[in-house]
């Protein structure tokens, strides 16, 4: 089911769930944080692949997760409890 989203007073199409969507959560580096995201991903049900990345002088760990969303809402959920995560900077 496809619907529309406004953002900034555009209409954005919204993909038909299930669906695979990628996006990038960057954090200031802490170990543990990588076990945060999978505890999270774990408790939406979300089977993720996750890749890090850290910037050139340690500061920030960029992650990128890939992952089947079953609905928009359980999309969101899960940005919006990563986004509450310790050291969290943006997502995009």
């Amino acid at each position: 089911m496809s619907g529309h989203n406004t953002i900034g007073g555009a209409a954005k199409e919204l993909p038909d769930f299930p669906t695979e969507i990628m996006f990038k959560a960057v954090f200031r580096n802490n170990a543990a944080t990588i076990h945060v995201i999978r505890e999270i991903m774990e408790e939406k049900g979300i089977d993720a692949e996750i890749s890090l990345r850290e910037s050139k002088k340690a500061t920030f760990v960029s992650y990128t997760v890939t992952a089947v969303f079953p609905s928009e809402e359980v999309l969101q959920e899960t940005c919006r409890a990563l986004s509450l995560v310790d050291g969290f900077f943006t997502l995009f």
